[in-house]
């Protein structure tokens, strides 16, 4: 019913998806199915502890020096987006730029990105909330993915805890994080809904008489 009802006003605000993640065995999956939610992805939580070994490799030669995102970087964080993200998740998540931006969580803490030749080639998002960290990123290749997780570990290195979200696809990142002492903790089930956005007729008021 709370699904439904979601539905029914976010069609009233004109959004024109919802998105929702549930544990991979939740009996909810069904339930939200059934009102209309597909799956589009299937996602990996990861934990590490302070104590875990597990301690960043030196950067390859092939990374620049990150910095700060800036407000600029945003169209070529998306072009980095689209390089990395199958064309399944795209067509849910945002196949054009604004869709892409509508979407985008904008609680992701610290964001920084890696240049090489003019373009993006990383992107890390560190979140850190007293003993807890969190990290979020995307990389062209292996290699720069390995520079990227590196340098995320480094910023969160006193966080007692560390957690990652990391979708099935990135087979690079869920080896990275393995062989630095994360833990796979749960997984889920990435579920989102098309809704019909209810538009508004023009109403053309009778003429009156002169």
């Amino acid at each position: 019913r709370l699904l439904e009802y979601l539905s029914s006003v976010g069609g009233e605000l004109e959004i024109g998806r919802i998105f929702l993640r549930l544990p991979a065995e939740s009996p909810l999956l069904r339930v939200a199915e059934e009102t209309g939610f597909l799956h589009y992805s299937t996602e990996h939580l990861y934990w590490r502890g302070s104590s875990e070994d597990g301690e960043p490799r030196s950067e390859a030669a092939s990374a620049s020096s990150p910095r700060r995102k800036r407000v600029d970087d945003e169209y070529r964080l998306f072009e980095l987006y689209l390089k990395c993200v199958p064309a399944h998740v795209r067509r849910v998540e945002g196949m054009t730029f604004k869709e892409w931006q509508s979407n985008r969580d904008r609680s992701v803490g610290q964001e920084w990105v890696f240049e090489k030749d003019g373009g993006l080639v990383g992107w890390v998002a560190v979140n850190n909330s007293r003993s807890l960290g969190q990290l979020d990123m995307i990389a062209a290749t292996r290699g720069e993915m390995e520079n990227v997780v590196n340098y995320g570990l480094t910023c969160l290195s006193g966080s007692g805890h560390l957690y990652c979200l990391a979708p099935d696809f990135e087979v690079a990142l869920l080896r990275l994080l393995e062989d630095r002492g994360f833990s796979r903790v749960t997984t889920y089930s990435a579920l989102a809904k098309e809704l019909v956005v209810r538009v508004v007729e023009p109403y053309a008021m009778p003429a009156v008489p002169a």
